[in-house]
């Protein structure tokens, strides 16, 4: 592995470059949050998903007349796009007052448009920044969405089980693993999850035992929830919902502008109780 870490005081975090840019430890005030580990490059860390976010229906997105289809990588399924595996091709690294800052740049071919990356970490004292920005090498326009896909740890033995809350959001149903337009009232006593959420207030709050908080800001109100492993929680902020492309009313999420770029940025706020 390709390690390299940022920290500021008691916020670490440590970026695997050597597999697509992900972090394999987030530490707040010692305290490890992240599932660090796995056999299945999904299932650890913490790792940008793009171009494309969950599962689209029948594995594909029609673009300028042709169905892509895009070979399955989980079950059946090509989930999560393709950035977490992709190749780092640049790097750049600068120490700021208040943090470290490191951009990634990764080519995304394969897809229906040639896309380049950039991820952005920032390390503070009391919050993680980070975004993920896309354009595409040719200046024309191109479908997309992005989101970050971090493993936390369901209990951290010095503070307690993981548990959240989610303000006034709809979720989205579920047909066949793929999401359709059909929703309703979040309600967090019907899980355990693996679903699309609309937060109109943009943010997500997470809290281990009664000591740590930690609030998930996104500039998007999409998100997924996905807590039935019995180890750990994923809350997933997105630029837009899964299955997004091919869906009637939600083309102004996810198809960009010739010349224009997709951003997703998030601020990652602890708190102690």
């Amino acid at each position: 592995m390709s390690l390299h870490e940022l920290s500021y005081g008691e916020h670490k975090i440590v970026l695997d470059l050597g597999a697509g840019g992900r972090a394999v430890s987030w530490c707040f005030a010692g305290n490890e949050l992240l599932v660090g580990s796995s056999s299945q490059p999904l299932d650890y860390g913490m790792y940008v998903m793009a171009p494309w976010v969950g599962r689209n229906a029948e594995n594909s997105v029609r673009w300028k007349g042709l169905d892509h289809v895009f070979p399955a990588n989980s079950g059946g399924w090509a989930v999560h796009g393709s950035a977490y595996r992709a190749e780092i091709t640049d790097i750049e690294s600068e120490n700021l007052i208040d943090s470290q800052l490191v951009v990634t740049t990764m080519n995304l071919d394969g897809w229906v448009e040639d896309l380049v990356m950039q991820t952005r970490w920032q390390v503070f004292s009391d919050r993680l920044e980070t975004s993920v920005k896309l354009r595409c090498n040719s200046g024309a326009g191109f479908p997309a969405s992005v989101g970050w896909h971090p493993w936390f740890r369901k209990e951290i033995p010095a503070l307690g089980e993981l548990q959240y809350h989610v303000a006034h959001g709809q979720r989205y149903v579920r047909e066949g693993d793929v999401d359709t337009d059909e929703h309703y009232e979040f309600d967090p006593t019907t899980g355990p999850f693996d679903s699309t959420l609309h937060v109109p207030g943009q943010t997500i709050e997470l809290l281990w035992g009664d000591r740590l908080g930690l609030t998930v800001a996104n500039s998007s109100p999409w998100f997924v929830l996905y807590d039935q492993p019995e180890h750990a929680t994923c809350i997933e902020p997105q630029s837009a919902p899964t299955n997004a492309f091919g869906r009637a009313g939600l083309q102004n999420w996810v198809v960009i502008a010739p010349g224009g770029g997709l951003e997703l940025v998030t601020t990652w706020l602890f708190s102690s109780h």
